[in-house]
């Protein structure tokens, strides 16, 4: 059943955060969007006027997804999750964001659920919209010293052809994470994927 109450039903509305416009297509903010394309490259987008985004859905077996990218600035975020909750129906524990994070190296995913925004900015604009009960996808973009602890770079900068190289090398990881909150939720995934890597 695709419609209830006039919402459409979604078994996870995966979103990833960017920055829309060319300048920013290979920025570390936009890491989110990054992985999300070269994850999922057969995606039929749409732009959906009342989410301010762009939309795609895709049958994982029975299990439905929402792939949502925002196309607001990333400060503004937040402000697609009221249309969101109007036009569509999933679980209280559906929602998956994924973004850059300033505080893991490159090359790392980490799942959180329920956590702060860490001073991320489009995190906090969805704070202030719908709170912080939802899970995350973290993807590192940091340089890693040697030492465990990272050099942190400018958000805004882009990515260098290595780098991103090495982005790219984790969508089968990332493609297989969003799958498993689909089907198994986000205390599964984290037990899963999140013993994969060296606790940050």
């Amino acid at each position: 059943m695709l419609f209830s109450f006039g919402r459409k039903k979604v078994d996870l509305v995966a979103i990833a955060l960017g920055n829309p416009g060319a300048r920013y297509s290979t920025t570390r903010h936009n890491s989110g969007w990054i992985l999300l394309d070269s994850a999922f490259p057969d995606m039929d987008w749409s732009n959906d006027k009342y989410l301010s985004s762009e939309i795609a859905i895709m049958n994982y077996g029975k299990h439905r997804i929402l792939f949502v990218k925002p196309q607001t600035s990333m400060n503004l975020s937040g402000e697609i999750f009221k249309p969101l909750q109007k036009h569509y129906k999933f679980p209280p524990d559906g929602i998956v964001v994924a973004h850059d994070d300033i505080d893991l190296p490159l090359g790392k995913i980490k799942i959180s659920h329920a956590r702060g925004d860490a001073g991320h900015n489009g995190l906090r604009s969805i704070a202030r919209h719908f709170g912080s009960e939802y899970t995350r996808v973290r993807i590192g973009i940091s340089s890693d010293n040697g030492d465990g602890k990272v050099i942190k770079p400018a958000v805004l900068g882009k990515f260098t052809d290595s780098e991103l190289e090495q982005l790219l090398a984790q969508r089968k990881i990332f493609a297989k994470i969003i799958s498993t909150l689909a089907t198994a939720g986000h205390a599964m995934t984290m037990n899963l994927f999140n013993s994969k890597y060296e606790k940050d």
